[in-house]
């Protein structure tokens, strides 16, 4: 043998292999792409990385990434490489970029940046857009052309832009009805159309894609029924993929009687569903499953009880506990279910100016017209009226839907000092104010306040601890792929959780909370994922395997982001490897883009 026997060698860490079993201290040699041996290794090697006192695991695969278009933009994928994430999986909830015909619905090519400022006379963007009539706009907007139609064709877009991290990808059921249905998506299925969306989903999983996800909370997938569902889910056990579904009502919601409205959270059914629909949606999740046989991964697992005013932590317990009773029941009725979980109480909540939630009312003000408009009570009452009427949602939650959603809400910076870092609710029980005549107070006194909803009843801390505590948890981000600068302002800003979420869960879960050992933590995001998602070859630390390898100090693990400042790098992690070359070492990128486009 030469002296160059391997082209890394990762010395003396404790491996933490992605199985579940214990750590073990090893050396681990790379060779190409792949691990080529591990144990007490004497061989030479190009590069040699010390990982005495570390451990070195299997890279992250985030099983629930919103990662589709922004791969393209931001193809050296920071946010994850950063964390230890070596895979993502994107489109999810029901939104991918392919297969496409003549037109592509608006939340993939993130319209609601953007559509205010090119169509100020159209403050409401379509559901879908027409590529005839858009295309250049989007193009401009999203930063590169949509040239292709097929999901092949995408994933081969991916591929020839090249990327740090590897990329998977599911088919979204929202797509396979835009492209059958069109602008006329507000109603059931026809049966021809059902089969029209079985073929393009069969097409998509031959090109590659690892299942079906699907989205019925309000927008193009409210209207599917339970038999467009299962028929779509019956494709997808057929072609050996996964359902994984934003089940219905998992939004903080209002319903609408006219069939015409849509808009962020505005469904149309019973009005009992804004408080005990997402029970009803995990039940029609499972029942879909357990209809076709299909591999089931609930995507982002909410509570499906709920208690909406101020309560203590043992009943978010209860409440998880009793969320995770409905999921027992279902494998012991035979359902193949998993499901992931964002794992982080601040969800994927950003820091916003507070006029941005308003911005209905606010549009074409500026300056001292602004100022003018924000002490009217013109405004005052037209917010008002909208509270009453159920169309006031704040960030992600309806404040008629949660009566109490004064307590999720945090002041970040304001010219009242004495407010900064205090929760709203708190405050105008204080000042003895009407929380939401609070609010209108302080935008009035300074347009330029940031503010962020800080809490997600949909999972809190004491509820995630017990959802990610369950053997088929798996912690998601739920995020985009951003650059390394937040943008500018507070305006689409990223949520902490883009950068740090792995991080934030192996401190949470495994060193302060206890809740896992390291082995568990680290099989829960690796090793489980890659099984349930069939993606072969990753996720385990073994002779054969590709090569994602992530370095961590266990004791440093942590994010280090906030509100204010998202976009700052995690602690602890000192080397990433993909496919056998490094892409992240001394706090920095490589710039290297060895990740692979995966296929089914």
């Amino acid at each position: 043998m030469t002296s160059q026997e391997y082209d890394i060698i990762i010395r003396g860490s404790d491996v933490v292999d992605g199985s579940g079993r214990p750590p073990f201290h090893a050396d681990i040699a790379i060779l190409g792409d792949r691990i080529a041996a591990i144990g007490a290794l004497k061989g030479d090697s190009r590069t040699e990385v010390d990982g005495r006192g570390l451990v070195a695991a299997p890279g992250f695969i985030d099983p629930h990434t919103h990662a589709d278009s922004a791969i393209l933009r931001h193809p050296l994928a920071p946010n994850f490489i950063m964390q230890g994430v070596t895979t993502v999986v994107a489109g999810h909830c029901g939104e991918s970029m392919a297969p496409l015909k003549d037109r592509c619905s608006a939340v993939m090519v993130n319209a609601w940046e953007w559509w205010r400022k090119v169509r100020p006379d159209e403050p409401s963007y379509p559901p879908t857009l027409p590529l005839d009539e858009y295309g250049d706009l989007i193009a401009e907007k999203v930063g590169f052309s949509i040239d292709w139609s097929t999901f092949g064709g995408f994933l081969d877009k991916v591929e020839s832009v090249g990327t740090a991290v590897n990329f998977a990808s599911l088919v979204g059921h929202n797509t396979l009805r835009t492209a059958v249905m069109g602008s006329d998506f507000k109603r059931v299925a026809a049966k021809s159309e059902i089969g029209e969306m079985e073929e393009l989903l069969r097409g998509a999983m031959n090109d590659g894609a690892f299942g079906l996800s699907t989205m019925t909370d309000p927008g193009l997938g409210e209207y599917a029924d339970v038999e467009e569902l299962t028929a779509l889910a019956a494709v997808t056990k057929e072609e050996g993929g996964c359902l994984v579904p934003h089940t219905r009502h998992t939004q903080s919601q209002w319903p609408s009687l006219d069939g015409a409205e849509m808009g962020y959270g505005i469904y149309h059914g019973p009005i009992e569903d804004v408080w005990v629909g997402r029970y009803r949606g995990t039940l029609e999740a499972i029942e879909i499953a357990r209809s076709s046989g299909v591999k089931l991964n609930i995507a982002h697992l909410s509570n499906v009880f709920r208690i909406t005013q101020p309560h203590p932590d043992h009943l978010e317990e209860a409440m998880a506990a009793a969320t995770l009773e409905v999921i027992d029941a279902a494998l012991e009725d035979g359902v193949d279910v998993t499901f992931d979980v964002v794992a982080s109480a601040d969800c994927i909540s950003t820091g916003v100016l507070m006029r941005s939630d308003f911005e209905e009312w606010l549009e074409g003000y500026e300056g001292d017209a602004l100022n003018e408009r924000l002490r009217s009570e013109e405004f005052r009452e037209e917010v008002k009226t909208a509270h009453r009427h159920g169309r006031l949602k704040l960030q992600m939650i309806h404040t008629m839907a949660d009566p109490y959603w004064m307590i999720n809400f945090r002041v970040l910076r304001c010219s009242r000092k004495e407010f900064e870092g205090e929760v709203v609710g708190d405050i105008a029980n204080r000042l003895g104010r009407n929380a939401l005549d609070f609010v209108l107070d302080v935008l009035a006194d300074d347009p330029e306040t940031i503010w962020v909803q800080f809490r997600d009843e949909r999972g809190t801390e004491a509820a995630n601890t017990v959802f990610l505590s369950h053997r088929l948890a798996m912690p998601c981000s739920d995020a985009e792929v951003y650059g390394l600068d937040a943008p500018a302002g507070m305006e689409n800003a990223p949520p902490p959780t883009a950068y740090g979420l792995f991080p934030h869960y192996i401190r949470l879960m495994v060193n302060e909370r206890k809740a896992l050992t390291i082995e568990d933590a680290v099989n829960k995001a690796t090793g489980l994922v890659a099984e349930r998602m069939n993606i072969e070859g990753r996720g385990i630390l073994e002779k054969g395997a590709f090569a994602d390898i992530i370095i961590f100090d266990k004791t440093r693990i942590s994010e280090t982001g906030g509100f204010l400042e998202p976009c700052r790098r995690p602690a602890g992690i000192e080397s990433v490897i993909v496919n056998g070359r490094i892409v992240y070492r001394n706090q920095e990128l490589t710039l290297d883009r060895p990740g692979a486009v995966l296929r089914l």
